[in-house]
């Protein structure tokens, strides 16, 4: 089994045969839209967003085609995957002898962690080629806006080249020698350019791992969201770590553009229907704004959309039920529209973050990069 099957069977093992092998191909390479956002919170599969923007989907469907003809996913009356006992098993099996990416985060750092990595690995291959009084090399980003970013911060910085230098270095070796970081430092720091210097690509990497390229990209991004949380978190032990990433952080985006206005209107005490005839889109296309705001913002008031009264027996009847599954719940609760079922479980689900609970319940691991520990590195 090869590393990205086994993320693909645990997206389809959450989504528990309620949405499609096309929804967990949008939610991996971070398709922007109202479903593809609910679909990342509601299943509690946010972590998976965007980790994988490049892949195609010829490649994506090949792996899934091959995936059922080895028996690991059946399908369902509704046409949908689902994860057999076999598929689970090999699942089980497979992050018993490789590291589990705990620590993904696709929606927080998806798109600013791909910026982040530019940027850092841009500046240090500068940094360590003009300490050596060397400024004719190839850079190894060729992203004009991030170029141009490196620049501006080398040439608006009063510290001199060799101390910036300097800093980054013991800024990552802090990172890497905390006590609760996650793997081998090397799958990043092997990466990074210097003077006379080329960093290792992934396939490269995995031959110094022992493992595929497959795992080592896995492996990487989950070493880089942590690293970026513990930057957030502790940005007073991580200043120029923290400097480099923080107007990424403001930068993104909580919604979509659409459901940004929306929530303005919404704001400004207009209602679904108002809302509708001002923008002149169909009301289902505003609830699906509203429902991506059920999801992302937990002040939402619940009672312009749905009663306390309806509310209450909406959540009980999809607990004690154990399903998304609209037609299940609207069987049992006829007065209810499925907009309206559709945001209970919204506002219910929005913060569940099965993935991080997924290995622990279904994997029965506490911590596999833990138990396997990691290299020694020195820095």
């Amino acid at each position: 089994m090869k590393y990205s099957e086994a993320i693909y069977l645990i997206g389809l093992d959450l989504f528990k045969g309620e949405r499609s092998d096309s929804a967990l191909y949008h939610l991996l390479t971070g398709k922007k839209t109202s479903q593809t956002i609910q679909d990342a919170h509601l299943f509690g599969l946010s972590p998976l967003f965007s980790i994988v923007p490049n892949l195609k989907r010829k490649q994506y469907d090949e792996t899934i085609h091959h995936l059922k003809t080895q028996g690991c996913l059946s399908v369902n009356e509704a046409s949908k995957s689902l994860v057999t006992d076999k598929g689970k098993e090999e699942v089980r099996h497979y992050f018993f002898q490789h590291y589990f990416p705990a620590h993904l985060d696709g929606w927080r750092y998806g798109e600013s962690g791909r910026v982040f990595w530019g940027r850092i690995s841009l500046l240090i291959q500068t940094l360590s080629n003009l300490t050596q009084n060397e400024s004719r090399f190839f850079p190894v980003i060729r992203d004009r806006h991030i170029q141009s970013w490196v620049k501006d911060q080398l040439i608006n910085s009063k510290t001199n080249k060799k101390a910036l230098f300097d800093q980054l270095y013991h800024e990552w070796k802090t990172l890497f020698q905390s006590t609760d970081y996650p793997d081998d430092p090397l799958l990043i720091v092997q990466q990074f350019s210097g003077w006379n210097l080329i960093g290792l690509t992934h396939a490269q990497q995995a031959d110094y791992l022992s493992c595929s390229p497959d795992e080592v990209y896995y492996r990487f991004i989950n070493v880089l969201h942590f690293s970026l949380a513990k930057i957030v978190e502790e940005k007073e032990a991580y200043p120029m770590l923290h400097h480099i990433l923080k107007d990424q952080l403001k930068q993104d985006q909580l919604y979509t553009v659409s459901t940004a206005e929306t929530k303005r209107l919404l704001d400004n005490g207009m209602d679904l229907i108002g809302i509708s005839q001002k923008r002149r889109l169909k009301p289902s296309t505003i609830e699906d704004h509203i429902l991506e705001l059920a999801l992302l913002d937990r002040t939402l008031k619940k009672e312009p959309f749905v009663s306390e009264e309806l509310y209450a027996a909406i959540r009980e009847v999809a607990a004690r039920s154990g399903s998304k599954r609209l037609k299940v719940i609207k069987e049992a609760i006829p007065d209810a529209d499925y907009f309206q079922i559709r945001f209970v479980l919204a506002k219910e689900n929005g913060e569940a973050n099965q993935w991080n609970s997924y290995y622990r319940k279904n994997l029965a691991l506490n911590s596999s990069e833990k138990d396997k520990g990691r290299s020694s590195a020195t820095f």
